[in-house]
């Protein structure tokens, strides 16, 4: 047995009491952090907040989510009609009526319904152009309606014709948007055949669906990229990995081939609201880019199935600060088909990085 002097005794007795203060004092910073630690405020999943509506929490950036209200039921549909195959764009709202006397066939497009254009969580800037088929003689457009889900337009448009060539005749609406750079982009057709109009000076009232303008189905490219979800964290991190086979849709730019720049956007949707964005740095002159850029987001459990993710594929003008889109992949538990299925992977495989090409579509 050792035989220590007093003095080393009162040592050991020291550091041994040092050690424990130290403890508790760390413990007494732990519970004091989780105390103070944010808290998404949503009644689906804490109820304790509503009770407590004084209650303040710390404001950063990422305890955005806080601010959101409850689950906006439109906002989610229109998130979940973007994935659908049909890609419903919408409605527009008509009349038809022909002028016998005047030998004119009058049409008032009343309103647009749901419009949804390229950035389906977005409001656009739209107007509609009004043509009758085969000819193309007369074209009218509308005014242009700012920021609008329901653009009202309430206005009438008039196309010389004769009535017994009605039944030959198709009237074709195609609804445009305007994007933040004053571009023009078709956001859908609506193809309405008169030979219905058999009586004249009476009012037909119309409503069809504006199908999704189709290009000649070209390959825009593919994107790779892995999901990966922490529970204990809660923390989804998507992490870019490449593209391949780069293939911008240059006639919707109103542009010529040009080298290409491309980098990745990912954008975090809310119940339909952006919340956060990040992306990757552009790649020179490269239709095949390489990224394997991280990107993290902190998502409470209980709210995946209430936030999807846009990662669209742009091209960086060199000395612009414009940006074109060359595709978009759209995921989430709204998704269907591929998107859905690397989506649910990913939930049953938790810490287990998953990884899946994707077609990019506008």
């Amino acid at each position: 047995m050792l035989n220590l002097t007093e003095e080393a005794k009162l040592g050991i007795a020291s550091g041994a009491l040092g050690i424990l203060l130290l403890m508790i004092i760390c413990m007494a910073c732990k519970i004091r952090r989780l105390r103070n630690a944010p808290v998404y405020n949503d009644e689906a999943i804490n109820v304790k907040t509503k009770k407590n509506p004084s209650k303040q929490h710390p404001k950063c950036d990422d305890c955005q989510m806080e601010k959101m209200p409850e689950v906006i039921l439109p906002l989610k549909v229109r998130s979940g009609s973007f994935m659908n195959p049909k890609r419903e764009k919408g409605m527009v709202k008509f009349t038809l009526e022909y002028h016998e006397e005047f030998q004119k066939l009058l049409v008032t497009l009343i309103q647009g319904v749901n419009v949804v254009g390229r950035d389906f969580w977005d409001t656009v800037d739209c107007y509609v152009t009004l043509n009758i088929e085969p000819e193309f003689s007369e074209e009218h457009k509308t005014k242009v309606v700012k920021r609008k889900l329901h653009p009202d337009f309430n206005e009438t448009f008039e196309f010389s014709v004769e009535f017994a060539a009605l039944k030959e005749k198709t009237l074709v609406m195609t609804v445009w948007e305007i994007d933040k750079y004053t571009r023009h982009h078709v956001i859908g057709h609506v193809r309405e055949k008169l030979d219905h109009v058999v009586k004249v000076n009476h009012v037909y009232g119309v409503d069809r669906q504006i199908k999704e303008h189709r290009t000649d189905q070209i390959q825009l490219g593919e994107i790779l990229f892995s999901l990966c979800y922490l529970p204990t964290a809660e923390r989804l991190t998507i992490v870019i990995m490449k593209a391949r086979n780069l293939n911008p849709p240059y006639e919707q730019w109103r542009s010529g081939p040009r080298p290409l720049n491309p980098f990745v956007k990912v954008v975090l949707l809310f119940d339909g609201h952006k919340i956060k964005k990040k992306k990757t740095s552009s790649r020179h002159q490269d239709r095949n880019p390489v990224y394997n850029d991280a990107m993290m987001f902190d998502i409470p459990i209980q709210l995946l199935h209430r936030i999807i993710f846009v990662l669209s594929v742009a091209d960086k003008m060199a000395g612009n600060t414009r940006s074109d889109v060359i595709g978009r992949v759209v995921i989430g538990s709204p998704t269907i088909g591929e998107a859905l299925s690397h989506w649910q992977q990913m939930l049953v495989s938790p810490r287990r990085p998953i990884a899946a090409w994707h077609r990019l579509t506008m």
